[in-house]
């Protein structure tokens, strides 16, 4: 209601004079008023009219700043990924000697208690007791 009064005041001050420069100087204000109207009303209009293209642009941009963020992320930490993946493949290169170590000793202990290998005596002697004792401590070790 205001703008609309502030409107009409202007237009019925504007005298006909005939001269084009006084009659541009004198609808200035209403030209002024018209141009901040448009920008005020029309600005928030176009968001509301253009809410669901401006989210989808939004939505993707926000997607792919995600996805650089993800690739630097993982830059960032492959040097670290790569250098627990060498150790565990270390550890488990031990792991398995040790493991293939214990079954060896395992299997001459046994086979000395049964009289297949070492001293060809059935029964559990004292080189039995022996190497029953490294198989139990590498075991242990593993």
């Amino acid at each position: 209601m205001l703008i609309f009064n502030l409107d009409r005041y202007i237009v019925s001050t504007i005298k006909k004079t005939g001269n084009i420069i006084d009659e541009l100087i004198q609808a200035s204000p209403r030209l002024l008023l018209a141009v901040i109207i448009a920008i005020v009303i029309a600005k928030p209009l176009e968001l509301k009219i253009f809410e669901k293209e401006i989210n989808q642009v939004l939505l993707e941009q926000k997607n792919d700043f995600t996805l650089a963020n993800k690739d630097q992320i993982a830059l960032q930490y492959t040097p670290k990924i790569e250098t627990l993946n060498n150790n565990i493949k270390a550890l488990q290169t031990q792991v398995d000697t040790k493991e293939a170590e214990v079954n060896d000793l395992y299997a001459t202990y046994i086979a000395e208690a049964e009289g297949r290998e070492g001293t060809m005596l059935l029964g559990k002697g004292p080189v039995y007791e022996e190497k029953r004792e490294k198989h139990d401590a590498l075991l242990a070790e593993l």
